[in-house]
């Protein structure tokens, strides 16, 4: 369908093998926006608002498995078992200036895991919010996390959360192939 100068598509998509999933398609002469319905989970991609040329994805009821090859590019020693996200993740990369990530997302029975064994999780829930930026060789990533319940292992570093709030803050930078520095690691609960 046309209407002023936008054109929209939508219909039913099959893989092969596959059932029908609901995909739609909006797009003009600068704009492109797309919604991908699996049953209640959805995958919709297009302009963030307020933020100027930032594209966001918005999440609702995606299971970690859909975004295995996703994941994977943003953490790659990352192995996401189960669970689902809702939420947004913007992407602002200008073609002059730093790229931007964030993201601000509610976990549903997250399962991660590294293939060394040093970080391992299990049943996490909570709201996740990064902050990514990279310009040039520098990289930095603040991460906040308020959890409710699950488990963690980090290294020799074993917790059952509580159901109640866990805070964790950490952030992080680097320059080239220098080492990660960690300038803020806070771990706050009630115990």
């Amino acid at each position: 369908a046309h209407v002023q100068g936008k054109w929209r598509c939508a219909g039913p998509v099959r893989v092969k093998g596959g059932a029908a999933q609901q995909l739609a398609v909006d797009f003009s002469g600068d704009e492109l926006g797309a919604q991908l319905a699996i049953g209640k989970s959805r995958i919709e991609y297009g302009r963030a608002t307020g933020a100027g040329d930032a594209k966001r994805v918005r999440l609702v009821k995606v299971p970690v498995a859909w975004l295995k090859d996703f994941l994977a590019g943003l953490w790659e020693q990352g192995h996401w078992n189960n669970g689902s996200l809702d939420g947004a993740i913007d992407i602002d990369a200008p073609g002059q200036g730093p790229l931007r990530v964030r993201t601000d997302l509610q976990l549903a029975g997250v399962g991660v895991e590294t293939p060394d064994g040093t970080l391992a999780a299990s049943g996490l829930n909570g709201r996740l919010r990064v902050d990514y930026r990279s310009q040039d060789e520098r990289e930095s990533v603040d991460v906040d996390f308020l959890a409710h319940g699950g488990e963690l292992l980090f290294q020799r570093f074993y917790s059952k959360l509580p159901d109640g709030d866990v805070q964790v803050q950490v952030s992080m930078q680097r320059e080239g192939d220098k080492p990660w520095r960690l300038p803020r690691l806070r771990w706050r609960d009630a115990g």
